[in-house]
């Protein structure tokens, strides 16, 4: 039987940044901070990368 055991990752301020910009250039082309700024103007389409990335920014707020 398989058990199922809870796993937190804790990452600095400065690694989630990190985490969105890694994210954003490999799967959208873009710096994170291009994607924090078009993601807060609306810009961006409703697609599962920009979903994903968006819930890193969550976790930043």
């Amino acid at each position: 039987m398989a058990t199922e055991t809870e796993t937190r990752v804790q990452l600095s301020q400065e690694e989630l940044d990190q985490l969105i910009d890694r994210e954003a250039r490999k799967r959208l082309g873009m710096s994170g901070r291009e994607f924090k700024r078009k993601y807060a103007r609306r810009e961006l389409p409703d697609v599962p990368a920009v979903r994903d990335i968006a819930m890193l920014l969550k976790l930043a707020a």
